[in-house]
């Protein structure tokens, strides 16, 4: 008789622990996952490929600035702001450069470490995808480990 409330404890515990317990997955946004320094891999300028010169980067920061690197010493351009729309397909961002804020439209595909943004010229038609033709400067970047 002694036994039973024994058994019946050790039944309630063990079938707590043999549970599995659930583990809380984060993964974070794109405007998260975006950030960081990028190197230009390739480019395509109006359907024409092209290499980019070897030390062009961009640098995505918390704050929605865009630093585009380039040369030996790091010089760069005027910030530029950025903000990203990931309701829409393909994904855009907005972009707004230099001191006068010149408003660029852009899709963007963000894929772990590789990154493509398409700068589309303006008055050019906003393409279903991302891919080479005569309204767009298409940047192929991967991440730079920091």
């Amino acid at each position: 008789m002694r036994w039973f409330p024994m058994l019946l404890l050790l039944g309630f515990t063990s079938g707590a622990v043999a549970a599995p317990i659930p583990k809380e997955v984060k993964i974070a946004g794109d405007a998260q996952r975006i950030l960081g320094t990028w190197q230009s891999e390739f480019l395509s300028t109006n359907g024409a490929d092209q290499q980019p010169d070897a030390s062009t980067k961009f640098r995505f920061e918390a704050d929605g600035k865009c630093v585009r690197l380039y040369g030996p010493r790091d010089s760069h351009d005027p910030d530029s702001e950025f903000t990203l729309d990931t309701g829409s397909s393909p994904r855009r961002m907005k972009w707004l450069h230099g001191t006068h804020k010149t408003e660029w439209r852009c899709l963007y595909e963000l894929d772990g470490d590789s990154l493509k943004i398409a700068f589309i010229n303006a008055g050019g038609e906003m393409p279903p995808k991302i891919e080479p033709g005569p309204n767009a400067t298409i940047y192929y970047l991967k991440r730079i480990k920091e």
